[in-house]
């Protein structure tokens, strides 16, 4: 590209970040042709900047790190590899036991491939998955109380809180805005991070669903660190440095595979 000045290279690294959720760093280095120092220095500018957010691996956009789209938008996204996911976590799942399940959208793909099972006892805050759940005699479905979010249909606070003190269970099925080698599970809201952070606690085994966007993100409100991640299950697209972090840190991921666009 020739010889670029470094505000020259600042609107190219921004240019390029436009559009998706995390812009490798050795993918910035080759589009440039320059060093990786020089990279590093001009990634250090723009987040002091508050233009950019470094990750593991690479950058994401301030925006990701504060704002998550409607559930409907969230829904429709990746469609064919959340329910590839959705299938793989739920296989994960035995007779009998004991899952909690919040109200992420690919949490809701495991939710719809549990009809398979016997004797399953599920807690959630998510209306959409009771709903699913409840018509199934084999299935007792506990629904945890407290303020009802608009779109997502899905209980936090207090009174969701107490609820879950009560219960132990075998599994938590969880989802997450983000999930980091550094930072592990983050999510955009406060009062359902703390409720995902609670149900990692009451659970024997914590299973993260996440489509490969999520995977390298840090998003606003820390839900849980990544030695509490026992199972990532994510797709052949994740970031293959996060997923080797992820590995090295002790998680075991799981690849769901689904046919590509």
């Amino acid at each position: 590209m020739g010889r670029m000045l470094a505000d020259e290279r600042y609107v190219e690294i921004l240019e390029l970040l436009k559009g998706r959720t995390i812009l490798r760093t050795q993918d910035i280095i080759e589009h440039l042709g320059v060093s990786r120092e020089t990279v590093r220095r001009d990634l250090n500018h723009l987040e002091e900047k508050c233009l950019v957010r470094r990750v593991y691996g690479g950058i994401t956009s301030v925006r990701r790190a504060l704002d998550e789209p409607p559930y409907d938008a969230r829904e429709s996204a990746n469609a064919d590899e959340k329910r590839a996911i959705g299938k793989v976590a739920a296989d994960l799942v035995r007779d009998g036991e004991v899952v909690i399940l919040d109200g992420g959208t690919t949490v809701m793909e495991v939710a719809r491939n549990l009809h398979r099972l016997s004797q399953l006892t599920v807690l959630t805050n998510s209306l959409r998955a009771a709903q699913e759940l409840t018509p199934n005699p084999s299935i007792s479905v506990y629904m945890l109380g407290g303020r009802v979010r608009q779109g997502d249909v899905s209980t936090s606070g207090y009174l969701a809180e107490s609820g879950l003190r009560d219960f132990h269970v075998d599994k938590a099925i969880i989802g997450a805005g983000g999930v980091s080698p550094e930072e592990g599970v983050t999510d955009y809201h406060e009062p359902e991070a703390r409720l995902r952070r609670m149900m990692t606690q009451r659970a024997g085994q914590v299973i993260v669903v996440a489509d490969h966007t999520k995977l390298g993100v840090v998003a606003f409100v820390n839900c849980c660190e990544v030695k509490s991640i026992d199972v990532c299950v994510t797709s052949r697209l994740a970031d293959d440095q996060t997923v080797k972090a992820l590995k090295a840190k002790g998680v075991e991921v799981i690849f769901a595979d689904f046919p590509k666009p």
